[in-house]
């Protein structure tokens, strides 16, 4: 069973800062991958942590699966033009302390490119949902959160 079943096109993974999401977002993209009429392809958002980048890149060259990498946000709606022809699209996003600016920026892109295209939001995160509703992740549509301890 999935860890996370896409429910929309466009996948976008969140997480506040020390909450690491790669390993979900590895797993959900090799089970993905595994189905024969999927064609899948993971997006890595912003050049803020080198080390996950280069482990979710080298993951998906390791296991076949497309892979793309964005350095800034800006780049990203560009992007869609090269990514339309794929079924699912799983995106890394960069992780942020909640509420900083940088983060209240990241949310206020997400809730424009929610308009533009077929997206959900998953929050990996270790807070209680009152705390992650009182935050800037509260000003998202949330489709799913996944607790880690």
């Amino acid at each position: 069973m999935l860890p996370c079943k896409p429910t929309e096109k466009y996948r976008f993974f969140l997480s506040p800062k020390k909450v690491d999401k790669t390993p979900l977002i590895m797993q959900t993209a090799l089970e993905l991958s595994s189905q024969p009429d999927i064609k899948l392809i993971v997006v890595s958002l912003g050049g803020f942590d080198e080390v996950q980048n280069y482990t979710l890149a080298q993951f998906c060259q390791e296991n076949n699966i497309k892979h793309i990498y964005f350095k800034n946000l800006a780049k990203f709606p560009h992007g869609v033009k090269q990514i339309k022809k794929y079924d699912i699209v799983i995106v890394d996003t960069v992780s942020r302390k909640p509420c900083e600016a940088e983060l209240i920026f990241d949310i206020s892109f997400y809730r424009w490119m929610s308009k533009q295209v077929s997206a959900s939001f998953v929050l990996v995160t270790q807070e209680p949902r009152s705390f992650v509703e009182q935050t800037c992740f509260g000003d998202l549509p949330i489709t799913q959160i996944i607790y880690q301890d």
